[in-house]
């Protein structure tokens, strides 16, 4: 008799089909992770298919889920905006914050698909009969392909934020540029590299790093901790000598000594032979 549901309906069913999705590709996720993982709330698109064509069973599943699913919610996202509020719990950011908000907005949508499903007009929908459910099965397809396309999004994004943290290593590193004519200590350096002079309210990137120059009786040293994913390469920059880029890894000693070219000793030497010098005086 109708081929659609009045609209707060199709958005309760739309949300039952929604959530099964999502619980399919978590198990599907976790299967190619090497996880076994099994998630009940796939029957959620059937509920939901269920409510868009009027089926009572379907109806009564729905609301014995949103009650249970509402409680639980809204009981722990309250206990935990409590706690938190209080100091009992501190809400980390961001994984704390998420968590509750999630909690909170679930409990939202528990509630909103419960008044939709106990709302007299709309129980009626579910007493009349039915002849026609293509547009149901339509938009029931529409909102499975929004979702998966959604949740394979959202597990791409924590795989590659997963990944990205185990490549993820501290380092704290001492340079100590040097003549490599006299060995003596430089008296002016200037640095360049990815991390250096970022902002910290820009985009997050790594190396992500804190940068301090010690101006020492041996001349002038620079210290650098933080984190990277990869390693990454620092130039130095000294008036009067060669330019030199060092790369910093994981492996990279705490103190790094490293010899600078004079610029003066490099031309005497190609006016010597005729040929560019080699690096760091190296024959």
């Amino acid at each position: 008799m109708y081929s659609l549901p009045p609209r707060h309906l199709c958005i309760a069913g739309a949300l039952f089909i929604a959530a099964g999705v999502g619980a399919v590709i978590h198990i599907v996720a976790s299967l190619i992770a090497g996880h076994i993982f099994f998630d009940f709330g796939f029957i959620g698109i059937g509920i939901g298919y269920g409510i868009l064509i009027g089926r009572a069973s379907s109806r009564k599943w729905a609301l014995l889920i949103a009650i249970a699913a509402f409680v639980f919610t809204a009981v722990s996202g309250g206990w935990m905006a409590y706690a938190s509020w209080t100091g009992g719990f501190w809400a980390t950011y961001p994984n704390g914050v998420v968590e509750l908000a999630g909690r909170l907005l679930a409990a939202a949508i528990c509630l909103y698909v419960l008044m939709a499903l106990s709302r007299s007009g709309h129980r009626e929908w579910f007493a009349a009969e039915k002849e026609e459910t293509t547009a149901a099965k339509s938009l029931t397809w529409a909102v499975v392909a929004v979702s998966a396309i959604l949740h394979i999004s959202q597990q791409t994004s924590e795989w590659r934020a997963r990944k990205t943290l185990e490549q993820i290593y501290p380092f704290h590193v001492r340079v100590e540029p040097y003549n490599a004519e006299d060995g003596k200590g430089l008296t002016n350096l200037s640095y360049a590299g990815e991390g250096v002079g970022k902002k910290r309210s820009s985009k997050p990137k790594l190396p992500r790093m804190n940068e301090k120059t010690i101006h020492g009786s041996d001349g002038i040293h620079c210290e650098f901790d933080g984190i990277a994913a990869q390693p990454f390469q620092m130039t130095l920059h000294s008036n009067g000598f060669e330019d030199k880029t060092i790369t910093i890894d994981q492996n990279s000693d705490q103190v790094i000594r490293v010899p600078m070219q004079s610029l003066v000793a490099a031309k005497l030497k190609r006016d010597a032979d005729g040929k560019p010098a080699a690096p760091d005086g190296k024959e």
